[in-house]
């Protein structure tokens, strides 16, 4: 790999030239605001480049000179810390949007073999969100290091990958900025295969690094537009990234910030990030397995919950329905077509006004009768509510009574009287109000505050509310690829149950069937069948789908997988898993030339809760013809009503009402192949056996 080390020595070399002027691809913007023009550019002393390229129309014709930024001028290394004083350079081009703070500290530390970068102002408090963020020791067979250092008269560190010396961050491109309310960081990148960011719309995963394409981050709730929506912001805010090397190890970054962000792309590769609060929280993730990646993030960021049961169902949520009329007609049409449906949402339409805890008793008069409909039908409803409180309605005032903690102005010259004084609940108040949805001035709860009293007001004002991939149309056919390191067998319609080549492919996809689904060979998958409501579905029997990972060597076959089960709706508190009460089983099947088994181990059991039972048992790479006379039940003969087996396809199907009561705990079922005559005890077993351990929660997938 010298030579990718090489490359990466000369893109940072050879990027200025005796002028000053910096390569069109390696360019850090100095007007990425409107208004520009030479003079302008020119009075914040930046680089003009007066050789527009029509063919390059993204390229910044205003930059950064390469030298920019900070310097060193004390530092530390101890043991997994190093530390470093930074100090403004002398005559370096200011900060266009404030003014720098003349002293930074920076900080590494090794978070294992992971890294985390802090660089905020010396004796200065600032914003740091208040979520609770681990620093775990992250295990990884790769380590990262970090590098610092005064390259051509101003500081820049690098993030270096140990086995291979890969730059995975290298500052050494400059633009290091840092005041109160514009803090701004460039770097070059190993690759321009990263995928993350956002929320944005993308024509591809892959970020497009041919171009220079700047992408908003500030959860503006902006409807995507695929037609003509590079650069903007959606619906949330996602400052991470993974990186994918050309070596094929990946790696993580996450920046820990809340405050309005974006990131700029650029053909170097580079990127530059900007945020106009807080300060600078960087996590480095060695990977080196996109999987690891995503794990290492977790340990940081914490785990998702687990949800009900119920919100794995179809939830249906649209802005724009123009009264309750309009939603039955919907959830009507649904039920008609035979189309599942679990929850339907009530987006800001309802509201009177477009105030919070109202509805419209026009339009949507009859929303608290269909709402209580809907919960007969074990339908769940979801009502949008925006954090913003007009300032002279019923809601505002009781929060003014009740010391509710409202967003501010933090000095008192900052407020808009005229604004204020129309409202008499705001006047002589720092409340900040704004122009959301509703016709008036809103204010905004302050959620952070820490007495609760905020929170307790919000759910207070719920109390008195009625609250109850085919991806492109018209195409019969998707092109899919199977990963070449498993064997799988198809879920859906075409080909059910039988096996399918990996690699990249065409598969039928006609809309009268489900998307092209596939089960991993060595996987057991529970399943029930689908009803209109998962409240319905739940009392429909178990099911087991079992793909079978082939040995051919020995021609044996194994499977495993494990299912979680409880009531459907206990909240369960962030790290209370193991106290709720829930059914855990695991399966582990094998079959051989003469017999098949499957152990299902019970473990965890409660008794608050009745399982239907498991009736059927379908076996996709089943390589023997089974003796349907010879099947046993914990060691007792059991009795099958059907039994079908196609020495074509492989598949084995038995089906029988109450075949398996789980609430009973462990069970084993044998299944003799028919050129077997020998032991059917609990001791006997197939030799040359393979076991495939995974970790599924499967019951959380419904087929």
């Amino acid at each position: 790999m010298a030579w990718i080390r090489l490359f990466c020595v000369l893109a940072v070399i050879g990027t200025v030239s005796a002028d000053g002027t910096v390569d069109v691809g390696q360019r850090v913007d100095c007007f990425p605001d409107p208004g520009f023009s030479q003079d302008a550019c020119k009075a914040r002393g930046c680089v003009y480049d007066s050789n527009y390229d029509s063919n390059h129309p993204t390229v910044p014709m205003c930059y950064f000179p390469a030298s920019n930024g900070y310097t060193i001028t004390d530092q530390s290394v101890k043991t997994n810390t190093t530390t470093a004083t930074l100090s403004f350079a002398s005559g370096a081009t200011a900060n266009p949007f404030g003014t720098n703070f003349q002293q930074l500290q920076f900080t590494s530390t090794q978070l294992g073999h992971a890294l985390k970068v802090s660089i905020r102002p010396v004796g200065v408090s600032r914003y740091v969100p208040p979520v609770p963020i681990a620093e775990p020791f992250i295990r990884s067979p790769e380590s990262l290091n970090v590098e610092i250092a005064n390259n051509t008269g101003g500081f820049s560190f690098r993030v270096v990958r140990e086995s291979n010396n890969i730059r995975l961050w290298d500052t050494s491109i400059g633009g290091l900025h840092f005041a109160d309310q514009y803090i701004q960081i460039a770097t070059y990148l190993p690759t321009d295969k990263i995928y993350g960011f956002g929320e944005n719309i993308h024509q591809s995963i892959n970020h497009d690094f041919t171009k220079y394409t700047t992408w908003g981050m500030f959860a503006r709730d902006q409807p995507p537009n695929s037609a003509n929506g590079e650069g903007e912001n959606l619906y949330g805010v996602h400052p991470f990234y993974l990186g994918l090397e050309e070596d094929g190890k990946a790696h993580g970054v996450f920046i820990f910030n809340s405050n309005p962000q974006d990131v700029t792309t650029g053909p170097a590769p580079h990127l530059v990030y900007r945020i106009i609060g807080g300060q600078l929280d960087i996590y480095y993730l060695p990977g080196p397995t996109p999987e690891n990646v995503i794990r290492q993030y977790h340990e940081i960021i914490g785990r998702p919950f687990l949800p009900a049961y119920w919100a794995l169902g179809f939830q249906l949520c649209r802005y724009g329905y123009t009264g309750v009329d309009e939603v039955r007609d919907t959830v009507a049409r649904l039920k008609a077509a035979g189309i599942p449906q679990d929850v339907q949402f009530a987006d800001i339409d309802y509201m009177e006004r477009y105030k919070d805890f109202t509805y419209d008793h026009d339009k949507w008069g009859q929303w608290p009768n269909f709402t209580d409909y809907l919960h007969s039908q074990g339908q769940r409803v979801f009502l949008i509510f925006d954090p913003a409180i007009q300032a002279d309605y019923d809601t505002f005032k009781r929060g003014i009574e009740q010391n509710v903690s409202w967003i501010e102005w933090p000095r008192d010259d900052l407020v808009m009287r005229n604004i204020q004084d129309q409202y008499p609940l705001a006047k002589n108040t720092k409340i900040m109000l704004g122009v959301v949805w509703p016709d008036k001035h809103v204010g905004f709860p302050d959620f952070l505050d820490p007495t609760n009293i905020t929170t307790n007001w919000w759910a207070d004002e719920f109390k008195p509310v009625m609250v109850a991939p085919v991806t492109s149309p018209g195409v019969n056919a998707v092109h899919v690829y199977l990963p070449t390191d498993a064997d799988w067998y198809s879920l859906f319609d075409t080909y059910y149950g039988n096996y399918m080549d990996a690699g990249a492919g065409f598969f039928a996809a006609p809309w009268t069937s489900i998307s092209p689904t596939f089960l991993r060979a060595g996987y057991i998958l529970p399943r029930q069948a689908p009803a209109l409501t998962t409240v319905a579905a739940r009392a429909n029997h178990f099911e087991l789908v079992i793909g079978s990972k082939i040995d051919a060597s020995t021609g044996t076959g194994s499977a495993s997988g494990e299912m979680y089960w409880d009531d459907g709706e206990a909240w369960i508190e962030l790290d209370g898993i193991e106290k709720h009460e829930f059914f855990h089983f695991k399966f582990d099947f094998k079959h051989d030339q003469n017999m098949a088994i499957l152990k299902i181990t019970a473990e965890k059991m409660i008794l608050n809760v009745t399982l239907p039972t498991l009736d059927n048992i379908e076996i996709f790479g089943f390589q023997y013809a089974p003796d349907r006379n010879h099947m046993y039940i914990n060691g007792e003969h059991a009795a099958v009503n059907t039994m079908t087996y196609s020495e074509s396809t492989h598949i084995l199907n038995i089906t029988s009402p109450g075949l398996i009561d789980l609430n009973m705990g462990t069970v084993t079922l044998k299944l003799m192949n028919k050129q077997y005559n020998g032991d059917v005890s609990d001791n006997a077993s197939g030799k040359g056996l393979v076991s495939v351990i995974c970790m599924l929660v499967l019951s959380l997938l419904m087929l």
